[in-house]
């Protein structure tokens, strides 16, 4: 895809454990995209079965250290940052996934990640949570509504 900082590589996820760490998983999946990405602005999204946001101090489900060093690494090695901070700063995170064990606590595993230089284009992000989305997943798909600019015009 190609933006108004260049081409933009899209990557969608489905973290798996690993060795029953989604944090291991979500790790070994940086480690290998380091290299291959260096420099290059990436959109990542998907399900990573962990929390992918982080939790306001008076949310009753809050991040683990390791889930918070995690978004550290994104934002430092790849210049990437959650969508649902940029526009709800203050608020909680919503449920994306619903069969969690205790649902009353929302669980929020599904999030799009964004290059900073883009972030400005962000004009909206909401969890569709209303049908027909209940009935086709367990999951609440996240909607990222931003401007984009290509910088090549195509000719057929």
């Amino acid at each position: 895809m190609l933006t108004e900082i260049g081409a933009l590589h899209l990557y969608s996820v489905h973290m798996p454990p690993d060795g029953g760490s989604y944090i291991k998983a979500a790790n070994r999946l940086l480690d290998g995209l380091l290299p291959i990405l260096r420099g290059t602005p990436v959109l990542l999204g998907g399900d990573f079965n962990l929390t992918v946001g982080r939790r306001q101090a008076d949310e009753i489900r809050q991040n683990r250290p390791s889930e918070l060093d995690l978004l550290e690494r994104l934002e430092q090695e790849f210049g990437l940052l959650p969508v649902w901070g940029l526009t709800h700063p203050h608020r909680p995170l919503p449920q994306t996934l619903r069969w969690a064990r205790d649902p009353k606590p929302p669980y929020h595993c599904d999030g799009v990640f964004l290059p900073t230089a883009l972030t400005e284009s962000v004009d909206h992000v909401r969890v569709l949570a209303d049908s027909p989305w209940t009935e086709l997943s367990d999951h609440n798909p996240v909607l990222v509504d931003w401007r984009h600019y290509t910088t090549e015009r195509y000719e057929s």
